[in-house]
């Protein structure tokens, strides 16, 4: 397991007058399930910020883990709470982002379940043109060897 280890940091937002850190050190094992709480503009988006390194700080923050923001950026506000989150898990498997949303008990919004409805349709209507074809061959076949 690695470390993430904060020594002396400091950071305020240009302009303000108070710092949002001031020589905070501290070290967390990444094995440890956490959360920072506290009320609204105390610094917990901010500490996540500076550890992607986004914000200029004084200090060292030193880790060998990669960080990712969530609730990630959402490229189309009109866009379903599905389709936001296929958008986010990328080219992963998308059985398990379906198993994970039903177990959020998120539904399935109208315009893929009318994809799925046209695509068995496709499906089916393909598989009649098939034994359409094949009763016209056979037919054609007798037709011939009379």
């Amino acid at each position: 397991m690695s470390q993430i280890k904060v020594s002396n940091l400091s950071f305020c937002y240009e302009g303000s007058l108070t710092p949002v850190f001031e020589n905070v050190s501290f070290q967390i094992d990444t094995g440890w399930k956490l959360g920072f709480t506290g009320r609204n503009g105390r610094g917990k988006t901010t500490f996540l910020k500076l550890l992607m390194g986004q914000y200029p700080y004084q200090g060292t923050i030193t880790h060998s883990t990669a960080f990712t923001y969530f609730p990630f950026p959402v490229s189309d506000p009109e866009l379903t709470a599905r389709a936001v989150a296929e958008e986010a898990a990328g080219e992963g498997e998308p059985w398990r982002l379906s198993r994970e949303l039903s177990l959020l008990e998120v539904e399935e919004d109208e315009q893929n379940k009318q994809e799925r409805r046209a695509a068995g349709r496709e499906e089916k209507e393909a598989e009649a043109r098939r034994r359409f074809e094949l009763k016209q061959q056979k037919k054609k076949e007798r037709h011939r060897g009379r």
